[in-house]
């Protein structure tokens, strides 16, 4: 009987044991799993844009970006600079129809002509103008070795508002965005097509009508006349 419960007692720690070294590989893979998340978490370097990144004050009260293009690896300005060729190629025609855009102004100098500013070298402050802006114009945030765009579509009085460049780069911890290397601002000027605000209105027919009418009452009148001398 004692030979017995001996012979169990084994068999009992024989299965404990067996049982710890089939949870133990497990175990280990979980903790594997959850390193490589952590590790990949903070090694991040992009994430997608989004128009919540940037808003601002207008005469309808905050307003953030009707859409947004990002990260575009590379320059938005300069010789190498993208952003502008992408506009004019019809990013965001869509939205704003069809026109020509021009570089504004930059918040690292060079040419403003619209008093354009935002905070650089920081992954999140504010930016706009020295004096209300009205019509539809292209946010660059450049921050690393990318640059995002965010469109404001026919806005009206827009004064300041605030970025974010998680939108752009990452600082590497998955969490924040690298500091800001500069902002540009790109000015969308809409094409003059017949019949609109900056073209040759179109006669309607009826009117081209009646002036054909007209003067031909007035040529038989004056024929009459001439007639009417010589008799």
């Amino acid at each position: 009987m004692a030979h017995f419960k001996s012979l169990v007692s084994a068999l009992s720690g024989s299965a404990i044991v067996l049982a710890g070294l089939m949870l133990a590989p497990s175990e280990a893979f979980a903790a594997q799993k959850q390193q490589s998340q952590t590790q990949t978490s903070t090694s991040l370097t992009q994430t997608a844009c989004s128009v919540t990144n940037v808003s601002g004050s207008t005469a309808a009260g905050t307003v953030f970006a009707s859409a947004c293009q990002g990260p575009i690896s590379g320059n938005d300005t300069g010789a190498q600079g993208t952003a502008e060729g992408s506009l004019d190629a019809g990013l965001f025609q869509s939205l704003v129809g069809s026109g020509d855009w021009s570089l504004g102004g930059k918040s690292d100098g060079g040419s403003n002509t619209y008093g354009f500013f935002a905070n650089n070298n920081n992954s999140q402050g504010s930016w706009g103008f020295s004096s209300p802006f009205s019509g539809s114009f292209a946010l660059s945030l450049k921050a690393g070795t990318s640059y995002s765009l965010y469109l404001f579509n026919n806005v009206s009085n827009f004064t300041t508002g605030s970025f974010n460049t998680i939108g752009v780069a990452l600082d590497g911890s998955g969490r924040a965005g690298r500091g800001l290397s500069h902002a540009s601002l790109f000015v969308f000027k809409p094409s003059q097509t017949s019949g609109g605000g900056g073209g040759q209105p179109v006669p309607e027919p009826l009117t081209v009508l009646g002036t054909v009418m007209a003067a031909g009452m007035g040529y038989g009148i004056k024929r009459k006349k001439i007639q009417a001398k010589r008799g």
